[in-house]
């Protein structure tokens, strides 16, 4: 199975994702949800997840400079 982490500040937006598609079918688990880079920075640290969904405006630490530190 592979591990989905999701990072976005809107609680809305990562509602969105979480629910718009059945994702055990897909063969997907969402392990975490983010609100922050640098929580999604930990987070996909401990977690180790195979595929991020992440918003490029996120406080303290910004989708790309997030991908760039998980490189």
């Amino acid at each position: 199975m592979w591990k989905l982490l999701i990072a976005d500040d809107e609680p809305r937006i990562r509602r969105g994702l979480k629910n718009s598609l059945n994702w055990e079918e897909l063969d997907i688990e969402v392990v975490g949800e983010a609100e922050d880079g640098e929580m999604a920075f930990l987070m996909a640290k401990e977690l180790q997840p195979d595929i991020m969904f992440v918003d490029i405006n996120m406080p303290f630490l910004n989708g790309l400079q997030l991908i760039q530190k998980l490189n």
